[in-house]
């Protein structure tokens, strides 16, 4: 080897070792706070513990205990209902924002702030103003007029209320995501479709959808993993109630670890949890079917 190779390895050799130093403390960051509580859960959910006692190896009997409990299937519904909800409306309400800001009028900037707003406000603020809107004698009731609503207290009702705080909540973010989207396609495309004669539904069909699947499917997959791990509503406004309606998976692993203190079987749901997540995200993708 030359000496000009030896001085080009040794060079690229101390590339690659800054760009590894610098990348480092994210790889500890994430190693720590995340890698390392889904292997523990995995690792616990074979056993039977409770943090107060050495946990005892029992295999796969918190799995068939799980899936053999009425109320884990129960959660499983309501996640998946809340989860469809959820994302449907959340992506029309998004995706309808940014297609209206996108056009140029006035105040735009001004609305672009406001639907944005509910996102710096905590979650659990929100979720107590909600409460206090939706009670019998609440605002919302009180708009209504002379018929009393009792919102929390349905089994059909509840999780839509807290659907709708979600999506008021998030709709702000993903609009901003989608208008990032809009931004990014390039404005000869539809100068060029109006010379061909191709009307706003054709241009939106054939140039917008298309260009705009990437960002499509990061809000579908972010707004996915979100709804399926949310859990401060759902404690705050309902307590999971009425007759476990909104006693979502996240509430019930919370329950089961921090109430009951079984962490073997609240593992074993993050786990099944964690599965269904990594099932949907591959779903999407293969849906969506994204083409570099």
């Amino acid at each position: 080897m030359s000496k000009r190779q030896r001085i080009g390895l040794h060079y690229a050799t101390k590339i690659k070792l800054t760009g590894f130093l610098f990348v480092l403390p994210v790889l500890v960051y994430f190693g720590v706070l995340s890698f390392f509580p889904i292997l523990s859960a995995f690792f616990y959910s074979f056993f039977e513990y409770n943090i107060f006692s050495e946990g005892v190896f029992v295999g796969f009997r918190n799995y068939i205990a799980i899936f053999s409990s009425p109320q884990f299937i129960n959660s499983l519904k309501a996640t998946l209902i809340y989860t469809l909800g959820y994302c449907v409306i959340v992506f029309i309400v998004a995706f309808g924002l940014a297609l209206l800001l996108k056009r140029s009028f006035p105040l735009r900037d001004a609305y672009q702030f406001i639907f944005f707003m509910p996102l710096v406000i905590s979650l659990i603020v929100i979720s107590i103003t909600w409460y206090a809107m939706f009670i019998p004698s609440g605002l919302v009731n009180n708009i209504l007029g002379t018929k009393k609503i009792d919102w929390l207290t349905s089994t059909k009702l509840a999780i839509w209320v807290v659907i709708l705080l979600s999506v008021w909540k998030w709709s702000g973010f993903y609009m901003i995501v989608f208008l990032s989207g809009l931004n990014a396609i390039p404005e000869q495309y539809y100068d060029a479709a109006k010379i061909d004669g191709a009307g706003n539904f054709t241009s939106f069909r054939l140039i917008t959808l298309p260009l705009l699947k990437p960002t499509i499917t990061f809000v579908l997959v972010i707004s996915m993993i979100g709804s399926v791990k949310v859990i401060e509503p759902m404690y705050i406004i309902t307590k999971g109630g009425p007759v476990d309606s909104t006693r979502v998976l996240a509430l019930r692993i919370y329950e089961e670890a921090f109430k009951n203190f079984n962490m073997g079987r609240a593992s074993a749901m993050s786990v099944v949890l964690f599965m269904i997540i990594l099932i949907l995200t591959v779903l999407q993708f293969r849906l969506i079917d994204i083409k570099e």
